[in-house]
């Protein structure tokens, strides 16, 4: 996929839809994200913050541009208190429409309703879901306000219920992506808070039709990195990043919590 950043200091109008003018010195931004003829799902990264705002988490509703997209194209959301995905379908009119789904944890069924006031930050991403691949695709227009502040992501550990069945290799993951419209390196752009004696040993992160990384020792250090070639294979950890314009699988094996500041 092709990514095209678009920067100014008001709405950009060659935009489809964006014809409302902003008048203010913060910087509006437009990411755009081709999408391939083949494609059926899409991890969309949360790059910009609400309009008029310093850092202000933007509206699901707002950030992705749904003028263009097909009837039924589907945005989920990760509520981790609620342990379920939230949904916005587009309704063909250039509107994304709030649904109710239903989670089912264990034994227990809840509903999960979807709010036009629902909100998400930057350093999270959502899943756009096609209704139907084909050689016209749209491009994902996201838009929003560039901010330089640091953001804050919190991967979450094994729920009660997974930790039961960790010594099955069972995982918890999290969606994330880089807060800015600006590739990631892993190893020097992010810091982990944690509390003392919490492992990240074994995590890995499993960038979006991209890379597999892998935390643990190398060299006496630990840090992120891919697996090369050979036998055994060389711990690579220069080239360890999250692309511009997609997100990643934060693969967790640990009960705890961890927070990841971007830098």
């Amino acid at each position: 996929m092709k990514k095209q950043i678009v920067t100014a200091c008001a709405l950009i109008a060659s935009v489809a839809a964006f014809a409302t003018s902003v008048e203010s010195s913060n910087t509006f931004g437009v990411l755009k994200i081709d999408v391939g003829a083949t494609t059926t799902e899409v991890v969309i990264p949360v790059p910009w913050a609400a309009v008029g705002t310093e850092d202000a988490a933007i509206k699901v509703t707002d950030f992705v541009l749904a003028t263009g997209r097909a009837s039924g194209d589907a945005l989920y959301i990760y509520d981790a208190s609620a342990k379920g995905y939230k949904v916005w379908q587009a309704d063909g009119n250039g509107n994304w429409e709030p649904e109710n789904t239903v989670v089912i944890s264990g034994d227990e069924i809840s509903r999960l309703n979807a709010t036009a006031a629902d909100t998400i930050a930057r350093g999270q991403a959502a899943i756009l879901v096609l209704k139907a691949a084909g050689a016209n695709n749209k491009p994902v227009y996201l838009s929003g306000q560039y901010s330089d502040a640091t953001a804050t992501t919190t991967v979450y550990g094994l729920t009660a219920e997974e930790a039961k069945f960790a010594h099955l290799g069972k995982t918890h993951s999290t969606l994330i992506a880089p807060p800015k419209a600006a590739p990631c390196d892993l190893n020097k752009d992010l810091i982990y808070e944690k509390a003392d004696g919490v492992s990240m040993d074994g995590d890995q992160i499993l960038v979006f039709g991209g890379d597999s990384y892998t935390y643990g020792d190398v060299n006496g250090e630990n840090m992120w990195y891919k697996l090369g070639a050979g036998r055994p294979p060389e711990r690579i950890t220069t080239g360890v990043e999250i692309p511009i314009g997609t997100g990643a699988w934060y693969i967790r094996r640990n009960t705890d919590n961890i927070t990841i500041k971007w830098k």
